[in-house]
């Protein structure tokens, strides 16, 4: 394999993982099994810790989807009210 060619499959590996960081302790969840996620970006652990203290979890979902900006300025997440309607 070229070498530029995988250098470029590694920055962007990279900056996948990076989008997947957990909003509330800031740790990674690119590798977190998706039962133990809320969103992408929230662990369940941290949602949980947070809805004991009085912040439900669809707020933190509906908080978690909103488009905010990576550093490169690209939104990630997409968010459709009518998807968490009902």
């Amino acid at each position: 394999m070229d070498i530029e060619l995988r250098k470029r499959k590694e920055i962007k590996q990279e900056t996948i993982e990076s989008s997947w960081e957990c909003d509330q302790c800031g740790k990674s969840t690119f590798s977190t099994d998706y039962d133990y996620l809320v969103h992408p970006r929230l662990h369940l652990g941290c949602a949980l810790e947070a809805e004991n203290q009085g912040h439900s979890i669809k707020d933190q979902y509906l908080e978690a989807c909103e488009d905010i900006p990576d550093k490169n300025g690209t939104v990630t997440w997409q968010f459709n009210q009518e998807d968490v309607e009902g």
